[in-house]
Protein backbone atom coordinates (compact mmCIF):
# COMPACT_ATOMS: atom_id res chain seq x y z
CA UNK A 1 0.00 0.00 0.00
CA UNK A 2 1.12 3.92 0.16
CA UNK A 3 1.80 3.53 3.44
CA UNK A 4 4.52 0.67 3.16
CA UNK A 5 2.12 -2.76 3.82
CA UNK A 6 1.92 -5.77 2.43
CA UNK A 7 -1.38 -6.18 1.28
CA UNK A 8 -2.51 -9.97 0.13
CA UNK A 9 -6.41 -10.65 -1.81
CA UNK A 10 -8.66 -13.80 -1.13
CA UNK A 11 -6.90 -15.54 -3.74
CA UNK A 12 -3.41 -15.05 -2.40
CA UNK A 13 -4.68 -16.63 1.01
CA UNK A 14 -6.15 -19.13 -0.81
CA UNK A 15 -3.25 -19.75 -2.23
CA UNK A 16 -1.39 -20.03 0.96
CA UNK A 17 -3.97 -22.24 2.49
CA UNK A 18 -3.70 -24.93 -0.99
CA UNK A 19 0.48 -24.57 -0.45
CA UNK A 20 0.40 -25.35 3.55
CA UNK A 21 -2.38 -28.44 2.70
CA UNK A 22 0.08 -29.94 0.18
CA UNK A 23 2.98 -29.52 1.60
CA UNK A 24 1.50 -31.60 4.74
CA UNK A 25 0.80 -34.11 2.13
CA UNK A 26 4.25 -34.53 1.40
CA UNK A 27 4.54 -32.29 -1.26
CA UNK A 28 8.00 -30.01 -2.12
CA UNK A 29 7.61 -26.35 -1.47
CA UNK A 30 10.14 -25.51 -4.53
CA UNK A 31 7.59 -27.90 -6.84
CA UNK A 32 4.49 -26.12 -5.97
CA UNK A 33 5.05 -22.83 -5.02
CA UNK A 34 5.58 -21.34 -8.68
CA UNK A 35 2.20 -23.22 -9.78
CA UNK A 36 -1.38 -21.12 -10.59
CA UNK A 37 -4.19 -21.31 -8.36
CA UNK A 38 -6.07 -23.93 -10.81
CA UNK A 39 -3.05 -26.25 -10.96
CA UNK A 40 -3.11 -26.12 -6.77
CA UNK A 41 -6.55 -27.04 -6.55
CA UNK A 42 -6.49 -30.01 -9.39
CA UNK A 43 -3.79 -31.38 -7.29
CA UNK A 44 -5.60 -31.06 -4.27
CA UNK A 45 -8.12 -33.50 -5.87
CA UNK A 46 -6.01 -35.70 -7.34
CA UNK A 47 -5.38 -34.38 -11.13
CA UNK A 48 -2.55 -34.48 -12.33
CA UNK A 49 -2.47 -31.03 -15.06
CA UNK A 50 -2.06 -32.66 -18.35
CA UNK A 51 -3.38 -33.21 -21.53
CA UNK A 52 -6.82 -35.29 -22.31
CA UNK A 53 -4.31 -37.17 -24.60
CA UNK A 54 -1.92 -38.42 -21.83
CA UNK A 55 -4.56 -38.72 -18.87
CA UNK A 56 -7.53 -40.44 -20.85
CA UNK A 57 -7.94 -44.42 -20.42
CA UNK A 58 -9.36 -46.70 -23.04
CA UNK A 59 -12.47 -47.08 -21.02
CA UNK A 60 -13.41 -43.06 -21.23
CA UNK A 61 -11.44 -42.09 -24.60
CA UNK A 62 -14.69 -41.95 -26.44
CA UNK A 63 -16.27 -40.15 -24.19
CA UNK A 64 -14.17 -37.02 -24.63
CA UNK A 65 -14.17 -37.09 -28.37
CA UNK A 66 -18.66 -37.11 -28.01
CA UNK A 67 -18.57 -34.01 -25.70
CA UNK A 68 -15.97 -32.13 -27.68
CA UNK A 69 -18.37 -32.14 -30.46
CA UNK A 70 -21.65 -31.86 -28.68
CA UNK A 71 -22.64 -35.33 -29.74
CA UNK A 72 -25.32 -35.50 -26.42
CA UNK A 73 -27.27 -38.73 -28.20
CA UNK A 74 -23.66 -40.92 -28.55
CA UNK A 75 -22.57 -39.91 -25.25
CA UNK A 76 -25.77 -40.92 -23.60
CA UNK A 77 -25.34 -44.02 -25.08
CA UNK A 78 -21.80 -44.67 -24.13
CA UNK A 79 -22.14 -43.73 -20.43
CA UNK A 80 -25.27 -46.09 -20.52
CA UNK A 81 -23.34 -48.89 -22.01
CA UNK A 82 -20.64 -48.58 -19.60
CA UNK A 83 -22.92 -48.25 -16.53
CA UNK A 84 -24.89 -51.62 -18.06
CA UNK A 85 -21.81 -53.84 -18.27
CA UNK A 86 -19.74 -52.68 -14.97
CA UNK A 87 -20.66 -53.26 -11.44
CA UNK A 88 -21.04 -50.03 -9.16
CA UNK A 89 -17.69 -49.91 -7.84
CA UNK A 90 -16.28 -50.14 -11.31
CA UNK A 91 -18.29 -47.53 -12.86
CA UNK A 92 -17.58 -45.14 -9.96
CA UNK A 93 -13.78 -45.17 -9.79
CA UNK A 94 -13.22 -46.22 -13.40
CA UNK A 95 -15.62 -43.78 -15.45
CA UNK A 96 -17.62 -41.65 -12.97
CA UNK A 97 -14.95 -40.11 -11.14
CA UNK A 98 -11.73 -39.70 -13.78
CA UNK A 99 -14.68 -38.28 -15.87
CA UNK A 100 -15.85 -35.37 -13.59
CA UNK A 101 -12.26 -34.21 -12.31
CA UNK A 102 -10.75 -34.02 -16.30
CA UNK A 103 -13.81 -32.24 -17.41
CA UNK A 104 -13.93 -30.00 -14.58
CA UNK A 105 -10.15 -29.38 -14.69
CA UNK A 106 -10.64 -28.28 -18.48
CA UNK A 107 -13.03 -26.28 -17.65
CA UNK A 108 -10.79 -23.98 -15.42
CA UNK A 109 -8.41 -24.30 -18.33
CA UNK A 110 -11.17 -22.95 -20.60
CA UNK A 111 -10.91 -25.90 -23.05
CA UNK A 112 -14.09 -26.96 -22.17
CA UNK A 113 -17.05 -24.89 -21.05
CA UNK A 114 -19.43 -25.03 -18.47
CA UNK A 115 -21.76 -26.11 -20.42
CA UNK A 116 -20.48 -29.12 -21.49
CA UNK A 117 -19.45 -29.69 -17.47
CA UNK A 118 -23.12 -29.53 -16.91
CA UNK A 119 -24.25 -32.04 -19.38
CA UNK A 120 -21.95 -34.74 -18.07
CA UNK A 121 -23.00 -34.07 -14.42
CA UNK A 122 -26.54 -34.45 -15.34
CA UNK A 123 -25.75 -37.66 -17.57
CA UNK A 124 -23.60 -39.52 -14.88
CA UNK A 125 -26.13 -38.75 -12.29
CA UNK A 126 -29.12 -40.18 -14.61
CA UNK A 127 -26.35 -43.11 -14.97
CA UNK A 128 -25.91 -43.63 -11.09
CA UNK A 129 -29.76 -43.27 -10.42
CA UNK A 130 -30.23 -46.35 -12.43
CA UNK A 131 -28.42 -48.54 -9.79
CA UNK A 132 -30.96 -50.24 -7.36
CA UNK A 133 -28.43 -51.89 -4.24
CA UNK A 134 -30.01 -53.21 -1.65
CA UNK A 135 -28.18 -52.42 2.29
CA UNK A 136 -28.80 -54.71 4.98
CA UNK A 137 -32.23 -55.39 6.20
CA UNK A 138 -31.39 -54.70 9.68
CA UNK A 139 -30.63 -51.49 8.97
CA UNK A 140 -27.30 -51.43 10.53
CA UNK A 141 -24.87 -48.52 10.55
CA UNK A 142 -27.59 -46.35 9.30
CA UNK A 143 -26.12 -42.75 7.55
CA UNK A 144 -27.61 -39.76 6.50
CA UNK A 145 -26.27 -38.20 3.51
CA UNK A 146 -26.78 -34.05 2.98
CA UNK A 147 -24.99 -31.23 2.06
CA UNK A 148 -25.08 -27.99 3.91
CA UNK A 149 -27.16 -24.95 2.53
CA UNK A 150 -25.20 -23.16 -0.49
CA UNK A 151 -24.24 -26.09 -1.62
CA UNK A 152 -26.49 -27.31 -4.47
CA UNK A 153 -24.48 -29.86 -6.24
CA UNK A 154 -25.31 -33.78 -4.85
CA UNK A 155 -22.95 -35.36 -7.24
CA UNK A 156 -20.77 -36.44 -4.29
CA UNK A 157 -23.42 -37.54 -1.94
CA UNK A 158 -25.08 -39.59 -5.08
CA UNK A 159 -21.76 -41.18 -5.31
CA UNK A 160 -21.19 -41.88 -1.65
CA UNK A 161 -24.85 -43.33 -1.29
CA UNK A 162 -24.34 -45.62 -3.92
CA UNK A 163 -20.87 -46.91 -2.22
CA UNK A 164 -22.43 -46.89 1.30
CA UNK A 165 -25.65 -49.34 -0.40
CA UNK A 166 -23.01 -51.45 -2.11
CA UNK A 167 -21.47 -52.02 1.44
CA UNK A 168 -24.50 -53.02 2.58
CA UNK A 169 -25.03 -50.03 4.93
CA UNK A 170 -28.16 -48.40 5.02
CA UNK A 171 -28.42 -45.03 4.01
CA UNK A 172 -30.95 -41.95 4.43
CA UNK A 173 -30.43 -39.70 1.10
CA UNK A 174 -31.94 -36.21 2.22
CA UNK A 175 -29.82 -34.33 -1.03
CA UNK A 176 -28.34 -31.13 -1.32
CA UNK A 177 -28.54 -27.85 0.21
CA UNK A 178 -29.90 -27.74 3.79
CA UNK A 179 -30.53 -25.49 6.30
CA UNK A 180 -28.96 -26.33 9.86
CA UNK A 181 -32.08 -26.11 11.80
CA UNK A 182 -33.81 -28.31 8.83
CA UNK A 183 -31.37 -30.65 8.70
CA UNK A 184 -30.72 -31.13 12.64
CA UNK A 185 -35.46 -31.14 12.54
CA UNK A 186 -34.38 -34.53 9.96
CA UNK A 187 -31.53 -35.97 12.11
CA UNK A 188 -33.99 -35.67 15.40
CA UNK A 189 -36.34 -38.13 13.60
CA UNK A 190 -34.73 -40.40 11.86
CA UNK A 191 -31.60 -40.94 14.86
CA UNK A 192 -28.92 -42.14 12.29
CA UNK A 193 -25.78 -42.26 14.60
CA UNK A 194 -23.91 -40.96 11.05
CA UNK A 195 -23.99 -37.91 8.88
CA UNK A 196 -22.05 -37.43 5.55
CA UNK A 197 -21.74 -33.70 4.63
CA UNK A 198 -20.52 -33.11 1.09
CA UNK A 199 -19.13 -29.50 0.71
CA UNK A 200 -18.13 -27.73 -1.99
CA UNK A 201 -16.49 -23.98 -2.00
CA UNK A 202 -18.11 -22.02 -4.77
CA UNK A 203 -18.24 -17.83 -4.93
CA UNK A 204 -21.52 -18.33 -2.99
CA UNK A 205 -20.17 -20.54 -0.19
CA UNK A 206 -17.10 -20.60 1.53
CA UNK A 207 -15.82 -23.77 2.91
CA UNK A 208 -13.15 -22.35 5.59
CA UNK A 209 -15.14 -19.74 7.01
CA UNK A 210 -18.97 -21.89 6.73
CA UNK A 211 -18.71 -25.50 8.09
CA UNK A 212 -17.31 -24.54 11.35
CA UNK A 213 -20.56 -21.67 12.75
CA UNK A 214 -22.71 -24.43 10.42
CA UNK A 215 -21.78 -27.53 12.61
CA UNK A 216 -22.05 -25.61 15.72
CA UNK A 217 -25.52 -24.49 14.90
CA UNK A 218 -26.42 -28.23 14.00
CA UNK A 219 -24.95 -29.26 17.71
CA UNK A 220 -27.34 -26.98 19.18
CA UNK A 221 -30.02 -28.44 17.95
CA UNK A 222 -29.52 -32.00 17.52
CA UNK A 223 -30.74 -34.49 20.16
CA UNK A 224 -28.30 -37.39 19.25
CA UNK A 225 -24.81 -38.35 19.48
CA UNK A 226 -23.94 -38.19 15.97
CA UNK A 227 -20.54 -38.90 14.05
CA UNK A 228 -20.16 -36.57 11.23
CA UNK A 229 -17.92 -37.20 7.89
CA UNK A 230 -17.00 -34.14 5.81
CA UNK A 231 -16.00 -34.86 2.13
CA UNK A 232 -14.81 -31.98 -0.08
CA UNK A 233 -13.22 -29.85 2.09
CA UNK A 234 -9.66 -29.86 3.77
CA UNK A 235 -9.02 -30.57 7.68
CA UNK A 236 -9.72 -27.94 9.86
CA UNK A 237 -9.49 -27.83 13.87
CA UNK A 238 -12.92 -27.83 15.32
CA UNK A 239 -14.63 -26.68 18.94
CA UNK A 240 -15.79 -29.56 20.93
CA UNK A 241 -19.36 -30.05 20.39
CA UNK A 242 -21.73 -31.59 22.61
CA UNK A 243 -23.56 -33.49 20.74
CA UNK A 244 -21.54 -34.33 17.65
CA UNK A 245 -19.12 -36.96 19.11
CA UNK A 246 -16.55 -36.74 16.53
CA UNK A 247 -15.18 -34.95 12.68
CA UNK A 248 -13.66 -36.86 10.48
CA UNK A 249 -12.86 -35.33 7.35
CA UNK A 250 -12.68 -37.86 4.21
CA UNK A 251 -10.07 -36.87 1.39
CA UNK A 252 -11.43 -39.70 -1.20
CA UNK A 253 -13.52 -42.08 -2.04
CA UNK A 254 -11.33 -44.72 -1.28
CA UNK A 255 -11.09 -43.24 1.89
CA UNK A 256 -15.07 -43.83 2.55
CA UNK A 257 -14.86 -47.33 1.78
CA UNK A 258 -12.37 -47.78 4.65
CA UNK A 259 -14.22 -45.82 7.11
CA UNK A 260 -17.50 -48.07 5.82
CA UNK A 261 -15.91 -51.55 6.35
CA UNK A 262 -15.89 -50.98 10.11
CA UNK A 263 -19.72 -50.11 10.80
Amino acid sequence: SETGLRLYSEADLKKANLLGFLTRKGMSISEIASLELLELESLREGIAPVSIKKNESAVTAKLYEFLEHYDLDSLFQEIRHLRMKMGVREFIFDVVLPLIREVGYFVQQQRYTVTQEHIVSTLLREQLSQYEVSPKSDGTGQVILATPDGNTHELSILIANLLCRNNRVSTKYLGAAHPADSLACAINYIKSPILILGTLSSEFWEYEKEITPYLQNLDDLIKVKITVYIGGGQALKMPVFQNIKTVKFLESFEELEQELENL
